[in-house]
């Protein structure tokens, strides 16, 4: 199996067809859902992401989404080491919902983006039975968000539960405060290319 037709098997999994959840952004409500990850994986199908996978990623990065072209990379490319198991395909999870905003161009500030990525992937080990990777105060944070949304899921109350506020802004708060975002746009508040060019 290649490595697009495998992106394309995670992101139609029975994971991400259960993942889905609201958080807030000022006033609006944004949501993920199967729907994000359908139409991701319609990028991946038409070849509009680019696929690289490499065992030199740099120190402390799992796995990157290049919106925009570099000299040492094209546009729309998903930098990922080799899908050997379940953790890399969270890794997966996380980035595409990167992608997701690129594509729909959504107005999303980088904070709320990388907090709901963080999401994204803590509710995909849980459901796959996998403990959390590199744990650290970021993912800790994003554990308890998950964990209230799979609460939610087991009442059945709410098709698409929210997050809880509280876990969700100390969620917020950890990314702010990350050094693996030390002068990058979820420190300082900015946001991501997402223009939509594929």
């Amino acid at each position: 199996m290649s490595a697009r037709e495998r992106i394309i098997q995670i992101l139609s999994g029975p994971e991400a067809s259960r993942i889905r959840f609201s958080f807030p952004v000022g006033k609006t409500a944004m949501t993920i859902s199967s729907h994000t990850f359908q139409r991701v994986a319609r990028a991946f199908r038409h070849g509009h992401i680019r696929i690289n996978i490499t065992n030199h990623l740099p120190a402390g990065i799992g796995a990157i989404y290049h919106p925009t072209a570099a000299p040492d990379h094209p546009a729309d490319q998903l930098v990922v080491p080799p899908i050997l198991g379940r953790f890399q395909e969270g890794l997966v999870m996380h980035e595409c919902i990167h992608a997701f905003y690129d594509i729909e161009k959504i107005a999303i500030d980088a904070r709320h983006e990388e907090s709901a990525a963080y999401v994204v992937g803590s509710l995909f080990y849980r459901m796959a039975g996998l403990p959390q990777p590199d744990p650290g105060h970021t993912q800790d944070c994003a554990r308890l968000v998950a964990e209230g949304l799979l609460a939610e899921y087991q009442d059945g109350n709410q098709p698409v539960p929210a997050v809880d506020d509280d876990s969700w802004n100390e969620l917020m708060e950890a990314v702010r405060t990350d050094p693996a975002y030390a002068g990058r746009e979820p420190a300082v508040g900015g946001s991501y290319v997402h223009d939509g060019v594929l």
